[in-house]
């Protein structure tokens, strides 16, 4: 049997991946699993079964490998305390690039799949993300806090060459996630050809939809109370109330609910959203490697920002900001 190593990166289709690797005859995938399996029960399971289909990929897949120092902090440490304990920004390469090494000695000949998306769409969802997991600032405070760790993080090149020169580049697969978002069918069929297995198309959708805008800003709203109620609590019973929050209350019904009755009337406390194209032309530096690969020239606006249309992308009506400007975002 063969490897397949999928990276992520986050908020490029991860989910919908694991779906389609979980699904397909000729893959084997667990969730959270090392190759294809769980743990030592999910192989003893296996071995009791007979597949219609002989398997003929095991699949290790998480959009940690791209960041885990997210991933690895303990339980209940809120999101702005991990961040904020990233002393340097390297650390986040020396993450990245040990992780790699890493997997390169568990799977020497694996071949790894590696999901990348526009910058300034990636930014958004990842503070939409942020506010998921309890964050507490606007988009500007957000953005502009954390703006280092975010442009290692999303070194799109630091990543690629580790993954490239711990594989080969001839087994290392970069596909955009707007094809994807384009063109289902197509996207899957780049994969599996890739992949040498047989045809198996399955029309997912959308998969972890984004909340809409309002229900992100409840969610802010209410994170903000209960970061000041846990203030109040002993450090004890506060370390139970932000995980109760982020893990069980963010994605419940009563928490849609609250939302669809009460959000429309809250004060916007997410803010302006515009990033300045300064800081989106830093982020696209680190995306270097990316021109020339199949499928990106359908994209470039999303990735090289030097077009009329990226800069609409980017909802930034001057193009023309000076280049020595502090700001992140566009005013």
């Amino acid at each position: 049997m063969k490897h397949l190593l999928h990276i992520g990166f986050p908020k490029t289709g991860s989910t919908y991946l694991q779906q389609w690797f979980a699904r397909h005859p000729q893959l084997q995938y667990e969730q959270n699993g090392i190759c294809g399996f769980g743990g030592a029960t999910g192989i003893l399971a296996w071995s009791n079964t007979t597949p219609d289909v002989n398997v003929e990929w095991l699949v290790t897949s998480h959009e940690a490998f791209v960041f885990p120092l997210a991933y690895g902090r303990p339980f209940d440490m809120e999101v702005d305390e991990m961040l904020e304990s990233i002393t340097h920004t390297d650390a986040v390469s020396e993450a990245q690039g040990k992780v790699g090494n890493l997997m390169q000695q568990m799977l020497p000949e694996a071949q790894v799949l590696i999901v990348t998306r526009g910058y300034d769409g990636m930014l958004h969802s990842i503070y939409y993300q942020y506010l998921r997991v309890g964050g507490t600032l606007s988009f500007n405070g957000f953005f502009d806090r954390y703006y280092e760790v975010l442009l290692e993080w999303l070194n799109y090149d630091h990543v690629i060459r580790t993954y490239q020169d711990n594989f080969g580049a001839d087994n290392v697969l970069i596909l955009p996630f707007e094809l994807l978002r384009e063109d289902e069918s197509q996207f899957q069929d780049v994969v599996r050809t890739w992949l040498q297995v047989d045809e198996f198309p399955v029309t997912l959708g959308v998969v972890n939809a984004a909340y809409d805008q309002t229900s992100m800003n409840f969610i802010l709203c209410l994170a903000r109370v209960v970061k000041r109620l846990g203030m109040m609590l002993p450090i004890n019973r506060r370390r139970v109330l932000f995980p109760w929050f982020t893990r069980r209350f963010v994605d419940s019904r009563v928490c849609r609910m609250c939302s669809r009755l009460i959000g429309g009337v809250l004060p916007d406390r997410i803010g302006p959203r515009n990033i300045s194209p300064n800081a989106l032309r830093t982020f696209a530096e680190r995306g270097s490697l990316l021109p020339g690969l199949p499928f990106y020239d359908r994209f470039e606006a999303a990735y090289l920002l030097d077009s009329p249309e990226a800069t609409a992308i980017a909802g930034i009506a001057n193009s023309d900001e000076a280049p020595n400007s502090k700001s992140h975002l566009s005013v």
